[in-house]
């Protein structure tokens, strides 16, 4: 009889190179989420919003190469760490991952509630407690259970949006609100902690508003998910060492496709639809390019030195989520330095380059004395049961 021992995965089961495109996806990430850090990013038209020249060219290049294309990587390797923890566990696993996910989603909450309210961990944890029960899927059937669910509704709802244009061209049109705008800059410029954290409860509102969040988690999110569970139990990684060169031409070809696709709004109008193409689709297919591409790199670089900080940090990606978070909102809000709504785009963007390297260090001095990061020895001791 087969005995399961319940015990996270040591330093040498891991696989290095995905550590490092976690700890690279982490920085894209915070690249992004930084425009919603310093401004009311959430309620204004960002086609149009920016004037200054090299804030117009800054927000240009995050828009193509960074926007919608890391959060789809993340979630992906979100999957593929779970079909990893299944392989292992097998039966176990189910019991086990409910009781992962509720801690994680205990995490995102409290995350909305006392820093940011741009906060994905509690979209991962929904869409992860949906996948726990695909895991025992082949990984052809989670691909193509993964294509129907993500391009089916996205297909259906561009379809749609496209039809609306037809009839009236300015009905896709985005505009600023204006109540919004005030309501952050006064809140998080000027405010306390309780009118702060009263603007963070109603930007979340905002963005998750009716049932935007069920459908964006469940056309979205576990489609990817199930992408990085189907390349996990395909054995990627596997078929990436052994063909780096390929790799790497695969990896340019599909990053290609989906950077023209997120060009749309540049080349036409930006607008709803445009919004919608350049993010649903072009974004995640730029986003297995960039999976690719750095993949077999890192598979036939492992040990360059350039590497070497994103393995830090994605080897403690939820610490390092929520450090980031720590340290941005206490620069920029009023409860802080107070920085909110006056650095530019091009600011912003070496702030976040600071913020990572700080959260490196952070991670790299944690790491010299522990095996794991805090808020993962955290998640640990409340979800692996001690083995007698």
């Amino acid at each position: 009889m087969r005995i399961v021992q319940f015990q996270p995965v040591t330093s040498k089961e891991r696989f290095r190179e995905i550590d490092q495109l976690r700890g690279f996806s982490l920085l894209g990430i915070l690249i992004v989420n930084m425009l919603f850090f310093h401004s009311p990013y959430i309620y204004f038209d960002p086609f149009n919003w920016y004037t200054v020249p090299q804030d117009k060219v800054m927000y240009q290049w995050i828009d193509i190469w960074v926007q919608g294309s890391f959060y789809p990587l993340f979630a992906m390797l979100f999957g593929f760490g779970l079909a990893l923890q299944f392989e292992r566990m097998q039966d176990k696993f189910v019991s086990f991952g409910l009781k992962r996910m509720g801690v994680l989603l205990l995490f995102g909450i409290l995350h909305v509630l006392l820093l940011w309210a741009g906060d994905i961990l509690i979209t991962y944890a929904a869409s992860g407690f949906v996948l726990l029960f695909m895991l025992r899927l082949s990984a052809k059937w989670l691909f193509g259970l993964a294509l129907l669910f993500y391009m089916i509704p996205n297909i259906a709802i561009t379809g749609l949006l496209f039809l609306v244009t037809r009839l009236d061209a300015n009905a896709l049109a985005m505009y600023n609100s204006v109540q919004g705008i005030e309501a952050s800059i006064l809140a998080y410029g000027s405010g306390n902690y309780a009118e702060a954290f009263s603007q963070r409860l109603a930007d979340w509102m905002f963005m998750n508003q009716g049932g935007l969040f069920l459908l964006w988690m469940l056309f979205t999110i576990l489609p990817l998910m199930m992408l990085g569970a189907a390349a996990a139990k395909g054995n990627l990684i596997g078929f990436i060492r052994v063909n780096p060169v390929r790799s790497i031409l695969i990896g340019v070809s599909i990053a290609t496709v989906g950077t023209v696709t997120k060009w749309v709004p540049y080349f036409t109008e930006g607008n709803i639809l445009t919004a919608m193409i350049q993010d649903s689709f072009g974004g995640p297919i730029q986003a297995i390019g960039y999976a690719f591409l750095f993949l077999a790199l890192a598979a036939k670089f492992t040990s360059f030195i350039a590497f070497r900080p994103f393995e830090t940090a994605g080897r403690m990606s939820l610490s390092i989520y929520i450090l980031m978070s720590i340290l941005a909102t206490t620069f920029f809000y009023s409860y802080g330095l107070g920085f909110y709504g006056q650095v530019d785009v091009v600011a912003g963007t070496w702030i976040a380059l600071g913020i990572y390297a700080l959260c490196v260090i952070f991670a790299e001095l944690w790491l010299s004395r522990a095996k794991q990061g805090p808020l993962e020895k955290i998640w640990r001791t409340l979800t692996y049961p001690r083995n007698k």
